[in-house]
């Protein structure tokens, strides 16, 4: 079997840690909007686990002596905050799309 390639490697990490970015900011949007819910607390979890993932990622770039890519982790910021405009974090929303979509 052939050695992975660093640079595919590097480049699949962080795509992963980019991804984790935006999904961090819809979690928070959702947790702030159910506060003292169930949903609230559940996303709070998920965000404590997303955070400790980020942490395996970066040490697994470091392993691999990648580096994180600062522009791949904008553009997932910028695009999370581009998302909002789409979807929101279902508070006040009496049809309930937005939190479905949301979660979905």
């Amino acid at each position: 079997m052939d050695p992975v390639d660093r640079r595919t490697l590097t480049s699949y990490l962080n795509d992963h840690l980019a991804g984790s970015v935006a999904a961090l900011g819809l979690l928070h949007r959702m947790r702030v909007a159910h506060d003292d819910t169930p949903l609230g607390r559940l996303m709070a979890s998920f965000e404590d686990t997303l955070r400790h993932e980020q942490d395996t990622v970066r040490a697994l770039l470091a392993r691999v002596d990648g580096n994180e890519s600062a522009v791949r982790q904008a553009v997932a910021w910028v695009g999370e905050r581009v998302a909002r405009l789409k979807v929101g974090p279902g508070h006040g929303d009496e049809s309930g799309l937005e939190l479905f979509e949301a979660l979905e």
